[in-house]
This record gives structure tokens, C-alpha cells and sequence, in this order.
């Protein structure tokens, strides 16, 4: 599902975990995209902690390739600590009514 944005050279695609890994098989790099947002991240399961595998790796290769995770229970300093050298930030309680997109710089 793609929904058109305000910015008409910018879109967002709907994706599951699952469709997202297999579009990883054709793109390694994930170069069609400049945003990967994973929401319910602290619902750990394996096909999520495969993808955050393979998105480290991603990022490693790719720098310019933001990764947000998103959750209302997120333990900050185990992601931290996972993703290691690469910048983390946090931010909290990013409501409705906040343009949490712009907050983060991503447009």
C-alpha cells in the first residue's frame, strides 16, 4: 500500500516484517529506501530480531540509511547497545498530534 504524502516527490509503503525481508533478497541495501520505521519493536519475536540483524548489517554498509524503532515500551539501552557506533536517538512520547517525522529530521 503506498499512500501519497504532502510532498509529492515523497511516498510511504506499508509493509509487513516478512515483505519487507524479502524485498532485502532483490535490494540488499534497501537503496529504494532513505527510512526503515519499525513500530512494536519490543515485541520480540524471531522474524523481528532476524530483520534488526540484517538491518545492522544494512546500516553498517549503508550509513545514510536512517532506522527508527518505535515503541511505547522500548528498552532504550538494549537497542543502544546493540546498534553500538551507530547515533542513537531517543525521543519519548511522540503523540498524535506531534510531527514526530519532522522531529526526527527525516523531512
Amino acid at each position: 500500500m503506498v499512500r501519497k504524502s504532502l510532498y509529492s516527490s515523497r511516498r510511504i509503503l506499508f509493509l509487513t516484517e516478512g515483505l519487507l525481508l524479502r524485498q532485502i533478497a532483490t535490494d540488499p541495501l534497501l537503496e529504494q529506501y532513505s527510512v526503515i520505521i519499525i513500530d512494536e519493536v519490543h515485541e520480540r519475536h524471531l522474524t523481528g530480531d532476524f530483520l534488526l540483524g540484517i538491518l545492522l548489517d544494512i546500516v553498517k554498509r549503508r550509513p545514510s540509511l536512517k532506522v527508527v524503532l518505535m515503541s511505547a515500551t522500548i528498552q532504550q539501552q538494549l537497542f543502544a547497545d546493540y546498534f553500538g557506533a551507530f547515533p542513537i536517538q531517543v525521543m519519548m512520547k511522540c503523540r498524535a498530534s506531534t510531527n514526530c517525522a519532522e522531529a526526527l529530521g527525516m523531512w
